[in-house]
């Protein structure tokens, strides 16, 4: 009798789907994103407008390029989330339910918006890390706290 071992495929299994929508909404361009888990969103402004590239997965899942992008809106789900917002350029608001979760917004764009309606988040209950991280002296974040035990930081970014 011969006997083979054959692998099984690699297979990733997730709690909630992710539904991206990106529309327009009166004068916005709106990419909204619900049950965002684990995302990450890196913008990038050019001349021809605002993109934003989506992945999720730890980088691991491409969801593509957004061209001219107004609005940001990332609804996570009621576990664990992790939400990253790099280069915030562009109007966000994130919101994360409840959940032990993580959300991170960079700016590491070489020039200071100084508008703290720029990016809002809220962590919604539970136990959150939130962490606002700028390029110059410019206030680009409104955190606005639920019922959670939340820990915000807003190290300088150098």
């Amino acid at each position: 009798m011969v006997c083979s071992i054959e692998p099984l495929e690699s297979r990733r299994l997730m709690s909630v789907a992710m539904n991206i929508t990106f529309a327009p909404v009166g004068a916005d361009r709106v990419l909204t994103i619900n049950n965002a888990a684990n995302v990450q969103l890196h913008e990038l402004v050019v001349g021809s407008g605002n993109s934003v590239h989506l992945t999720s997965n730890y980088g691991q899942t491409d969801h593509g390029w957004f061209d001219n992008v107004t609005l940001i809106k990332i609804n996570g789900t009621n576990g664990d989330d992790q939400v990253t917002l790099d280069d915030a350029d562009i109007k966000a608001f994130i919101s994360t339910f409840n959940g032990m979760d993580t959300i991170q917004v960079n700016n590491i764009a070489l020039t200071t918006i100084n508008d703290p309606d720029l990016v809002i988040v809220d962590a919604g209950k539970g136990t959150d890390t939130i962490v606002a991280t700028t390029s110059g002296d410019g206030t680009i974040t409104t955190v606005v706290l639920s019922k959670g035990t939340d820990t915000v930081e807003a190290p300088a970014f150098a």
